[in-house]
């Protein structure tokens, strides 16, 4: 059990890594400054948290959505809280008996939220005329396998009323790359579906929220001038001199492809504009 979740978490870090990396080594993104802009950075760690743990764009534009999806994300919060004071708790035997109990009270709360959560969404997904169109096999296997998380961790709590002293034991045998304990069979399913979550998750929609750094300092809250950024004109450079490849008869009308710098600045030589 213990090399399975090792894997897991190493295609998590692989992959957030790559991502992260092709994010950050695109072209320049479209200017979206939405004002007003936060002014410090104390506001923007207020606004960013509001959206992160109130979600409060989903209350502002889908409230029959947002108290299901607000319960969804706090269980996952929970449940990442609990996992680490598992950790915590596998490292500290001076704390471990006592973060035994609250991790057993957290999981179960996040157990519990994230099987209705997740239900209520898939649910909402299926009667929704609004949401019926993003109905995707997709969502709807990423819900189905966070449900499934869900769901067999709350089995677990309730088969085996000790689950968070097994987790603890687990979370040392991970730390110490040691061979796990005896896990009952509904505790080996939670956690094989937990390492496959994992490993998949970066590979998906679901990693916008690691990524969220770049919606919000790179596209909605950039308002940096172009001096202010060190590199920015040559690259804007560059990207003029790309070919644009529209085929409409107002942009290219020869067989020479023009450049953005062209497209723009009205001296294509194959493109003529009526201004009368």
């Amino acid at each position: 059990m213990t090399q399975i979740i090792t894997i897991g978490f190493s295609f998590f870090a692989l992959g957030i890594a790559v991502r992260v990396l092709r994010i950050a080594s695109m072209p320049v993104h479209l200017r979206w400054e939405l004002y007003p802009l936060p002014g410090s950075a104390l506001e923007k760690i207020r606004v960013m948290a509001s959206e992160i743990l109130l979600l409060r764009g989903v209350h502002a534009h889908h409230r029959a959505l947002w108290i299901w999806s607000w319960l969804f994300h706090l269980s996952l919060y929970l449940l990442i809280v609990a996992t680490g004071l598992s950790l915590v708790a596998a490292l500290f035997r001076s704390v471990r008996e006592g973060l035994t109990s609250g991790i057993a009270i957290l999981s179960v709360l996040a157990f519990a939220g994230g099987t209705v959560g997740a239900a209520a969404l898939i649910v909402m997904r299926f009667a929704s005329r609004r949401m019926r169109p993003f109905a995707s096999f997709a969502a709807f296997f990423n819900l189905g396998l966070l449900f499934a998380i869900f769901a067999s961790g709350l089995a677990h709590a309730f088969v085996q009323p000790d689950a968070a002293r097994v987790m603890v034991e687990q979370g040392g045998s991970l730390l110490a790359l040691n061979p796990a304990p005896h896990l009952h069979p509904v505790a080996v399913a939670h956690l094989c579906l937990g390492a496959f979550f994992i490993a998949y998750l970066p590979f998906t929609q679901m990693a916008h929220g690691v990524l969220k750094y770049f919606t919000y300092h790179w596209v909605r809250w950039d308002d940096r001038s172009a001096d202010q950024m060190p590199g920015h004109a040559d690259r804007m450079k560059r990207y003029l001199a790309f070919p644009v490849s529209w085929s409409a008869a107002h942009i290219r009308e020869g067989s020479t492809k023009p450049s953005w710098t062209e497209a723009v600045s009205g001296k294509d030589p194959h493109r003529s504009i009526d201004r009368g």
